[in-house]
């Protein structure tokens, strides 16, 4: 499988506490890119807190914000990073 930059959406958070919490609140968002909505350690790109960040869709950034607003978590970076991700190849056979 070939490797391609996405830009994806990154939160982090002061503390692990807010972290976890950040992972319950935004789990029912509905989303279309597998590997997204998720905690992974923070990249090496930024320094922050706890150790952990959210990583989502671009596009859902707005939704992310009012929900950590609506369940009164702080973020302490929101932020954009390229990481690199698999996508499928489809090779149609003559």
């Amino acid at each position: 499988m070939a490797r391609t930059a996405k830009k994806r959406l990154v939160v982090t958070f002061s503390t692990t506490g807010d972290a976890i919490a950040a992972e319950q609140s935004l789990a029912g968002l509905k989303r279309t890119c597998r590997g997204c909505g998720r905690l992974i350690p923070v990249p090496r790109e930024i320094s922050a807190g706890c150790g952990m960040a959210w990583k989502d869709e671009l596009e859902l950034k707005d939704e992310i914000v009012r929900q950590l607003e609506k369940d009164s978590i702080t973020p302490e970076v929101i932020t954009t990073i390229e990481f690199l991700e698999k996508s499928k190849n489809i090779f149609l056979q003559p």
